[in-house]
């Protein structure tokens, strides 16, 4: 069970963060500093919490759209033609987003911005932000990473042209932070989530299409 968790750790996106805390903690004990000792223990557990990549049994479906992110839904809005699904990704969330139906990835575009709290709806179109648009057989289907207030690094584990499957890990947002969905109106479809609801990213369907 121990070694299923370490399995599915971001290790790649951690070292430099380890190697520090790992050098904290052997100062605190070398050097009987007692409070760095104990502070370094603490950080280095939160940074393996953090970073964990949960292990999703995906039921794979080209009927549903399932949830790019974890977190709790903040907004759900028709805009632009666009259905918009909003996901405020809290500290304690893990942080991996998710392609969120089979497609290539078209373009991606990176804002500079603000750093908001990611939980402010309206502030977070100002925050800096990474778009990534997939073209699918459902139409462009866009997943948008946010960077919140604590939130000050976007990473991308995909590039232009790659093919993902649903399911896919495409990008992970450090420490609490939003993630975004749209899907073209021009589908027909029933909506399965609601504004407060918890979804989980790779796993929690949105939206399951009717076949007309």
């Amino acid at each position: 069970m121990y070694a299923d968790y370490i399995n599915n750790f971001a290790l790649d996106y951690v070292q430099k963060h380890i190697i520090f805390l790992i050098i904290m903690i052997i100062i605190g004990y070398k050097l009987s500093y007692t409070y760095i000792l104990i502070t370094g223990i603490v950080l280095l557990l939160f940074v393996f919490y953090f970073f964990r990549r949960p292990k999703n049994n995906i039921i794979k479906s080209n009927n549903h759209i399932i949830s790019p992110a974890s977190g709790k839904v903040i907004k759900i809005q028709e805009r632009d033609g666009l259905l918009q699904i909003a996901i405020f990704i809290n500290l304690w969330d893990a942080h991996i987003q998710y392609a969120p139906y089979n497609g290539i990835i078209k373009s991606q575009i990176y804002k500079k911005g603000n750093f908001n709290p990611a939980f402010l709806f309206k502030k977070g179109k100002d925050n800096e932000k990474l778009i990534h648009n997939i073209n699918t057989d459902r139409g462009l289907i866009t997943v948008v990473q946010i960077a919140g207030v604590v939130a000050r690094s976007i990473e991308k584990f995909v590039n232009i042209n790659d093919t993902v499957q649903q399911g896919d890990e495409i990008g992970l947002i450090r420490f609490g932070s939003r993630c975004d969905i749209f899907i073209p109106l021009d589908n027909k479809f029933n909506l399965l989530v609601k504004e407060g609801q918890r979804v989980y990213g790779g796993k929690t369907q949105l939206l399951e299409f009717f076949n007309i």
